[in-house]
């Protein structure tokens, strides 16, 4: 098949799924307004990438885009395009702008196209802005597939129109490169860390929605239990102009010797610090079943995470992972001093987390289920 994918270049989630395909003999290539390295895929650039990251504060902030002519040339050189290369289909890698003009510039070119919302991305346009309220469920109820990692997605797609038989779970992490067997200590001693000092890791970025302030208010109550601990915070992508200000609140916490920022990394420093942490947290006020949990999770790695009804589904309280109330840094120190200080609950949860991945999460799996339904899509017939 001939895909077009949709999204940000510079995205793992992206990255992951276009390989995957490429890798599977896919012709695939990607409409992207950022571009980034993905092995075997080619990148057209229809946008001005804005180094600011302009498109995700237009959707953050919620107010109406007055960017009206950028937005017009992106629509007519993603048209451009898909006149040219003519996919099979379309692959609409997040519902974040500008997607939903990649959507409609396929309008009247007889392209299937397939909506992928990952994380909340779909929960947060519906809050945030008026051209997305109307626009995506317009978008959804015409996809011929919708693509979910979580009931509340699941629901929030057939809440936009969308019937039970276009809708197709897509869980699924890499579980043999995130693998509890591999070991990581050099690693972490390379970077001139003890591998006897507990670490506590945080993968999510530094937009406000994930509240890493919290993780930040806990640091100073779980050293009084656990005086050698030691905080990561690393991400692979998002606002790094905000790494001054996060730095700056670490100082007014003192708590700077305890803490590690590393800043952006690669999936493959990533990979080798899930192994090394004890613990992964994640306190974002709005979430579906982030990917980084579910690598944690097949990587042998306890999440602690904050309460919402996605998560809950895999990173379930007591048996894969330790929940805490939403926006409760005490309940979350109490939470990350339980896991330290306890080592047969920390290994139950492991080993707990690790089997449910493997049961439910196995990325090759859950791919080849969704490629077979896109061959079923573009030649009209069960395969």
């Amino acid at each position: 098949m001939r895909i077009c994918f949709a999204g940000w270049g510079h995205s793992i989630h992206t990255r992951v799924y276009c390989e995957w395909f490429a890798r599977r003999g896919h012709d695939c290539f990607l409409l992207t307004d950022h571009v980034g390295e993905i092995d075997g895929v080619r990148q057209v650039d229809i946008g001005q990438t804005d180094t600011n990251g302009s498109s995700w504060k237009r959707l953050m902030c919620g107010g109406i885009n007055t960017r009206f002519l950028q937005d017009l040339g992106i629509l007519l050189r993603a048209r451009r395009f898909l006149k040219e290369l003519r996919p099979n289909i379309i692959h609409l890698h997040t519902l974040i702008h500008p997607n939903e003009l990649i959507a409609l510039a396929s309008m009247g070119l007889s392209i299937p196209f397939v909506v992928m919302p990952w994380n909340g991305d779909l929960l947060w346009v519906l809050d945030r802005s008026w051209w997305q309220r109307r626009m995506v469920p317009w978008l959804v109820k015409r996809s011929e597939l919708g693509l979910y990692n979580s009931k509340e997605l699941k629901q929030t797609l057939k809440d936009c129109g969308l019937i039970e038989e276009k809708l197709l779970s897509y869980l699924g992490v890499d579980i043999s490169y995130f693998d509890p067997k591999n070991s990581y200590k050099s690693h972490v001693e390379s970077m001139g860390i003890s591998s006897e000092r507990p670490i506590v890791l945080s993968t999510r970025s530094l937009g406000d929605f994930y509240r890493l302030d919290l993780i930040v208010k806990s640091i100073m109550l779980v050293k009084e239990t656990v005086p050698k601990v030691l905080f990561i915070f690393c991400w692979h992508w998002g606002p790094t102009a905000k790494e001054e200000a996060f730095r700056k609140l670490l100082n007014e916490h003192g708590v700077g010797s305890s803490v590690l920022i590393l800043g952006k990394q690669s999936q493959e420093v990533l990979q080798k610090l899930f192994r090394a942490a004890h613990i992964v947290v994640s306190m974002s006020e709005k979430d579906s079943m982030p990917r980084s949990i579910l690598e944690a999770m097949a990587s042998g790695t306890v999440p602690i995470v904050a309460q919402h009804p996605g998560v809950c589904e895999l990173a379930k309280n007591e048996e894969t992972a330790l929940i805490v109330p939403q926006g409760d840094h005490i309940a979350l120190a109490k939470a990350t001093i339980r896991l330290l200080t306890d080592s047969v609950l920390r290994r139950r949860l492991s080993r707990n987390a690790r089997k449910l991945v493997e049961d439910v999460a196995d990325q090759d799996k859950n791919l080849s289920i969704i490629e077979k339904r896109y061959y079923e899509i573009v030649h009209g017939k069960e395969f």
